[in-house]
């Protein structure tokens, strides 16, 4: 494990351990500004000018631009899609000005921090809280944030979903949907599905599935959780996701779908939540709306059970949505040319 001695500022090699205390500078680094690990082995006068030179110097978690508490919300830090982890992982977080007076720590700052970042306070405070989140507010705490490459978007959330996968860089947007195939090896959650374009201009769902392709649709999703209790297990399948779902005919070949989520207020289910498929042939169904997901009950005190009054119509019916497989192929430049056949 390398790590840098705070007196001498030279990297060393040591063996990690229980009793090993060390800090993580948790940072965004300015266009050209970024310290490599070489530069960091052997300083030289323009490595030293840099300013990020001068974070490491310094040694604290971040440095904010902001001068008064009530800008925080300015910083790039809360932006950034790699420094969610950073936010939710530690159990001790200092927040610094940028003259490196201490703002205040991570329990000192939470309804701040909530207010920001709009994750809930119990998920900031432990570790239970965190894992308690459903997918889709989990998905929704890094709607707003970014990463300077479209995969990273994806590979940043690994951990908080507990999922492991290859990072292939060059796959683009495809990489959200292997996350999102990842998460439902795992985990029984519905409200993966509990996506909406809402009001977005960029709106650009070219399939009708049930994955979103874009990060940004869990937007409107803090709020919305997974009633597992109530439908089977769900799998990926070469005809598509495989699920057993309440649903009603709305129309001749357009149905209703129970999709076993709902949004919570303080804590108590007020809305159960549906979206629109479209029959395309025997058990095969594709998503037909994106704009918003069909209230099937709401304003109830308690869950909505299976045989519920308010699924009047509904039927248990075993779907599959076709989705595609994302099996990737990379660009030219990636490919190695190892010999020819043939004259």
């Amino acid at each position: 494990m390398r790590l840098i001695d705070t007196t001498s500022l030279q990297i060393r090699e040591v063996n990690p351990s229980a009793s090993l205390r060390y800090a993580i500078l948790s940072h965004r680094w300015e266009e050209g500004q970024e310290i490599s690990f070489q530069e960091m082995l052997h300083p030289n006068q323009k490595t030293r000018s840099k300013s990020g030179y001068q974070k490491i110097k310094k040694f604290c978690k971040r440095a904010f631009d902001d001068e008064d508490i009530s800008q925080l919300s300015r910083s790039e830090w809360f932006k950034r899609g790699w420094t969610l982890q950073e936010l939710l992982a530690p159990v001790k977080l200092q927040f610094f000005f940028k003259d490196w007076q201490l703002l205040g720590d991570k329990q000192h700052l939470i309804q701040t921090l909530s207010c920001i970042t709009r994750i809930p306070e119990m998920c900031l405070k432990d570790y239970y809280g965190m894992v308690s989140a459903s997918v889709a507010q989990k998905m929704s705490w890094a709607s707003h944030r970014t990463t300077t490459r479209p995969e990273d978007m994806a590979y940043c959330l690994m951990g908080l979903f507990d999922v492991n996968m290859p990072p292939l860089y060059g796959e683009g947007s495809r990489a959200f949907l292997r996350l999102q195939e990842e998460i439902i090896k795992i985990s029984n959650d519905p409200s993966i599905f509990a996506w909406s374009v809402g009001d977005s201009l960029s709106f650009a769902q070219a399939h009708h599935e049930l994955l979103a392709e874009s990060m940004r649709y869990f937007a409107g999703s803090h709020d919305i959780v997974g009633v597992s209790r109530m439908t089977k297990p769900y799998k990926m399948t070469h005809n598509g996701i495989k699920t057993t779902i309440p649903m009603r005919k709305s129309d001749a070949s357009h149905h209703t779908a129970y999709i076993c989520a709902a949004r919570v207020k303080n804590g108590t289910p007020t809305e159960y939540l549906g979206i629109v498929l479209k029959s395309i042939g025997g058990q095969n169904f594709k998503r037909t709306s994106f704009d918003d997901l069909p209230v099937i009950a709401e304003d109830r005190p308690t869950e909505v059970k299976r045989n519920d009054p308010s699924l009047d119509g509904m039927e248990q019916f075993t779907i599959f949505v076709p989705q595609r497989l994302m099996t990737f192929i990379p660009p030219q430049d990636m490919i190695d040319i190892v010999g020819t056949l043939g004259p």
